[in-house]
């Protein structure tokens, strides 16, 4: 039986960095403040950025908060009308 961890969109994610990591470090209150700061730390650097944004990308807005491949929801939001309007 595949799960979500098991599918292969998602096999990407037992080398990303976060692993280990708190989940609420990547869903917190809108805004910059130090949890922002330490995940965005933690994507900068993360061998499956792209992957792990690509897949955020693949959700309508506001279907999947938090941050992925280090951006916000507002981020990606952005990043989806730019590259539309682009």
């Amino acid at each position: 039986m595949e799960t979500l961890e098991t599918h292969p969109v998602m096999s990407w994610r037992h080398r990303a960095a976060c692993i280990g990591q708190p989940i609420a470090l990547f869903f917190q209150d809108r805004g910059r403040n130090d949890q922002t700061l330490k995940a965005r730390a933690l994507c900068r650097d993360c061998p499956v950025r792209l992957d792990c944004l690509d897949f955020a990308m693949s959700f309508p807005d506001k279907e999947l908060p938090g941050i992925y491949g280090g951006l916000t929801e507002t981020e990606r939001r952005r990043m989806r009308y730019s590259r539309h309007t682009g």
